[in-house]
């Protein structure tokens, strides 16, 4: 009977909580590696890290602390206890935290957990980004311990959250600069006739498109009726019993009036960029019909009669994988299927490039348990026909073949989480680090000449997380700067001598190239973005984003129809990160298991069989997620006299 009675208690408890993941057959998170977790105690934060990310935890100390007085200052309001900070060197690491028992996918850039306050943050490779992660997770601290706060001051028990788009906008807004990433996402939603009041994004929740449009309505309150109305909505939080009317008591017209107000805006700024620019598909020839397609690269040999074959990467039925279309054919040849099996667990689709060799050999990597490895795939067998793992290296991004297709240059992170350049020899298997310091290397090529060019966050602006184009000589590994600005000038690709490029110094990212005399020449101008430029033939062939997606486009590569434009002359500046300064560190210590509260909850039921009943469960974990206690005390009594003897009890560790 005590026995019946506890799993009925159990049963109740259990309705009553509320599930936090969703695990999908096959998927399970796997911790491949084990911390020596250490914590560094500052002013306002408990920075937890392990031995090999030292460097990377001060940088996060110092971008934490430097963001705490801006942020107390926008709240009106001081969190009364240390803000855990958890640290992880790179997403591969982060992907098996603790912390929350959910699958993170790999463009998770950080979370915030309100049951114990917990930042957990990877490092990406860019310093610049980082510090912007940080201060957007920690709005979301400020602003859940301000809620909690003042309601608890005026002694209100009605606790309404935010809506998601109001979180993720002002963590975007108080975190950023308005950036032309989210400018594009705005002009296709406006363009693309996508626009919509702010209201209606239950089918964006959770998306990138999502943090952006909360940022834009955000900006627009604050430009139009003053960042104080931003501030005192949080100060009225006890007044109102819902945030649409907090909102109109606060800004004094309501959420509804002010959204169309923006929407209006957005059209009026919006509009008048096809005056001057293009949508994607009004000028140009898709390669395909509409799919999510990125990372095109030239294949350069006949197959099935025909020279124009189109390699590139894809999302179709919510699998990544890599295709290849000739634009005779109009025919689509599937090369190899991600995310269906260990070896291919992840092909990075949006973050690393592919390319192909003079002999129709493809080079890509994809993620492999815990690492990343360099497969090659030979088009004319139809199969891997090498694979390259480097232990010392965790992470892996955009390989590229040497013009004799005897060298594969890439960028590669070790287990800091630090990304450099460096060249693997198919002739003698020999790998070297071509670059070794803070700075975040990316997309590497490889000239006729054996120099290397990449993009880069090491100029002025780097540490704003602005990457230009350099180039590496060899041997003696000096390097020079091609591009200078504050904009991001990425994936470099040799056509001849000259240096095809995309990039936003414009506004939306074209593609641009450099000619041999240095000279800067836009090649496209469309309002919603191109990337990734190859040429194939006599075509100019890229990835563009509209209507909510990227897809794959051509048009004639003319050098009649280059626009010279002004660039300023490349310098050099190098920049070093801000650590933590001595006077706000307070020392590092080991981690010891830190038990807390996650969960408690009861339950008082009635069986007509089995009479009265009651439980009680609660759930203890450590700081990391490692360690949990489930408790569960239940008791079936229908006497006082059986009160003592009518308990059960179960514990539960993980």
């Amino acid at each position: 009977m005590k026995l019946k009675g506890a799993w009925i208690v159990l049963f109740l408890l259990a309705l009553c909580a509320t599930g936090s993941a969703q695990f999908y057959f096959g998927k399970n998170k796997i911790q491949y590696s084990a911390f020596d977790w250490k914590v560094l105690s500052t002013k306002h934060f408990r920075v937890y890290f392990y031995d090999r990310e030292r460097e990377i935890a001060e940088i996060a100390a110092a971008a934490a602390e430097g963001s705490y007085d801006f942020l107390s200052d926008k709240f009106n309001h001081d969190i009364p206890r240390k803000v855990p900070l958890i640290i992880y060197s790179a997403p591969t690491f982060f992907a098996q935290t603790n912390v929350t028992p959910s699958l993170l996918p790999e463009n998770v850039a950080g979370f915030t957990e309100f049951y114990k306050g917990r930042m957990v943050i990877p490092f990406n490779g860019s310093v610049g980004d980082f510090r912007r992660v940080v201060r957007h997770e920690l709005v979301h601290s400020f602003m859940y311990d301000k809620i909690l706060a003042n309601i608890s001051e005026h002694r209100k028990m009605n606790y309404y959250g935010p809506p998601l788009w109001f979180t993720e906008g002002l963590a975007e807004l108080w975190s950023s600069e308005w950036s032309a990433e989210a400018e594009m996402i705005l002009a296709d939603m406006v363009l693309s006739g996508n626009i919509r009041d702010i209201d209606e994004l239950e089918d964006l929740s959770g998306t990138f498109f999502m943090y952006k449009y909360g940022e834009s309505f955000c900006r627009f309150v604050v430009e139009h009726y003053g960042e104080d109305k931003i501030e005192m909505l949080f100060e009225n939080w006890w007044k109102a019993k819902g945030f649409t009317s907090l909102f109109k008591m606060t800004v004094g017209k309501s959420l509804e009036d002010v959204s169309k107000e923006w929407v209006y805006d957005l059209k009026k700024r919006m509009f008048p960029k096809l005056e001057g620019s293009d949508l994607p598909t009004r000028v140009t020839e898709p390669l395909h019909e509409k799919a999510f397609a990125v990372k095109p690269v030239a294949l350069p040999i006949t197959y099935r009669g025909v020279d124009d074959w189109i390699v590139y990467k894809a999302n179709k039925l919510g699998y990544s994988g890599i295709y290849m279309r000739s634009p005779s054919l109009k025919e689509e040849v599937t090369l190899v299927k991600g995310e269906r099996s260990p070896a291919f667990e992840s092909l990075h689709l949006l973050q690393a490039r592919i390319s192909a060799s003079p002999g129709g050999r493809i080079v890509f990597v994809s993620k492999r348990y815990e690492r990343d490895v360099l497969y090659v795939y030979d088009v004319t067998s139809g199969e891997i026909c090498a694979t390259h793992d480097f232990p010392q290296l965790y992470q892996l991004s955009s390989p590229s073949w040497s013009p004799d297709g005897n060298t594969i240059a890439f960028a590669g992170a070790t287990g800091d989480g630090i990304y450099d350049i460096y060249a693997y020899s198919l002739i003698d298997t020999t790998l070297r680090r071509l670059t070794n310091d803070i700075y975040l290397d990316a997309e590497p090529i490889i000239a006729s000449d054996g120099s290397i060019v990449f993009s880069s966050d090491r100029g002025s602006f780097g540490y704003e997380g602005y990457m230009n184009l350099f180039r590496l000589a060899l041997p003696d590994s000096t390097i020079t700067p091609l591009t200078y600005g504050r904009f991001n000038d990425r994936s470099p690709q040799y056509v001849g001598a000259n240096l095809l490029f995309s990039s936003d110094r414009s506004g939306a990212s074209n593609v641009y190239l450099i000619d041999i005399d240095g000279r800067v020449f836009r090649l496209t101008d469309f309002a919603t973005g191109a990337f990734d430029p190859v040429v194939s033939r006599d075509k100019l062939v890229f990835s563009a984003f509209e209507d909510f997606g990227f897809g794959i486009f051509m048009q004639p590569y003319d050098s009649t129809t280059f626009q010279l434009t002004a660039a300023t002359p490349p310098t050099f500046s190098a920049w070093n990160p801000e650590h933590l300064s001595g006077k706000l560190e307070e020392g590092v210590i080991a981690y010891k298991n830190e038990f807390s509260i996650d969960i408690a909850q009861s339950a008082i039921a009635y069986d007509a069989v089995y009479g009265s009943m009651g439980g009680f469960q609660t759930v203890f974990s450590d700081m990391l997620g490692n360690q949990l206690y489930y408790l569960l005390i239940s008791n079936s009594a229908t006497t006082k006299d059986d009160l003592l003897k009518s308990f059960s009890v179960g514990i539960t560790y993980i």
